[in-house]
C-alpha cells in the first residue's frame, strides 16, 4: 500500500464508517486528491492508490482496484466507495475498463481528454474539442508556470472549485443533450471528476 491511510477490515467484520477508495492512473490526480483529505470526514479511511506497475492503463486500474478490494475487505455491498480516475487515452481500451468497472459497481471519474480539463475548467466553460496538449496550452494562460507533479496546483485553484463544478455540470448537460455516449471520444471535451469532488464535500 501507499502512504495514503490504510484500513483493513477484518473479514466478516463491519467498521461504523466506511472506506473510500481512489485508484488514480497517474500522480497528477493522486496530488490533487490528496489536498482533499482534509474534507474527508465521513469515512473510516481514504485510501488514494497508484499501481506499482508501468502498466496504468484503465484496465489495469480495475484489476488493481480488485486486488486491492480483495486484499483489504472492501465491500461495495456494504456501502465502501471504489473510484477510478483516468484520462480517456485509448478508447478501446477505456471503453472496455469503463464496462469491466461497471461489472464490479465501482465508479469512473473519466477525463476526456486529459484531467488537466478539471482544472481548466475552475477558469472557462467551453465546448470545443481538443487534445490534451490544447488543453495543458490553455490552462497555462491561467496557470503560466503549470506543471503535472506540482503540489501547490490545488491549493492555487481551491476558491475557484464552486465554478469547476458548475462548468462541469453545464458541459455534462451540453453532451447529454446531443444524445452523446459521456464515456466516450464523442463527449470531447467533459471529465467525471465533479462527481467525486461532490461526493467527497457533499457527505
Amino acid at each position: 500500500m501507499s502512504n495514503s491511510y490504510s484500513h483493513r477490515r477484518k473479514r466478516g467484520s463491519r467498521a461504523k464508517r466506511l472506506v473510500l477508495l481512489i485508484v488514480c492512473e497517474g500522480e497528477t490526480e493522486k496530488l490533487y486528491f490528496e489536498r482533499l483529505r482534509p474534507e474527508v470526514r465521513w469515512v473510516a479511511s481514504l485510501n488514494i492508490e497508484i499501481p506499482q506497475t508501468k502498466e496504468r492503463d484503465p484496465l489495469n486500474l480495475v484489476k488493481y482496484a480488485q486486488k486491492l478490494s480483495s486484499e483489504n475487505g472492501y465491500s461495495i455491498t456494504h456501502g465502501d466507495q471504489i473510484w477510478l480516475v483516468f484520462d480517456m487515452d485509448e478508447p478501446r481500451r477505456v471503453r472496455k475498463a469503463v464496462r469491466e468497472a461497471k461489472k464490479y459497481k465501482y465508479n469512473v471519474a473519466l477525463s476526456i481528454p486529459s484531467v488537466e480539463l478539471w482544472y481548466l475548467l475552475h477558469y472557462e466553460y467551453l465546448t470545443t474539442s481538443m487534445d490534451s496538449r490544447t488543453v495543458e496550452k490553455r490552462l497555462k494562460h491561467h496557470l503560466p508556470h503549470y506543471k503535472k507533479t506540482d503540489p501547490e496546483i490545488p491549493s492555487k485553484i481551491r476558491d475557484r472549485r464552486d465554478i469547476a463544478l458548475e462548468n462541469a455540470k453545464k458541459l455534462l448537460k451540453f453532451h447529454e443533450m446531443q444524445n452523446r455516449d459521456v464515456y466516450e471520444e464523442e463527449a470531447n471535451p467533459l471529465t467525471h471528476i465533479f462527481e467525486l469532488v461532490e461526493f467527497i464535500i457533499n457527505h
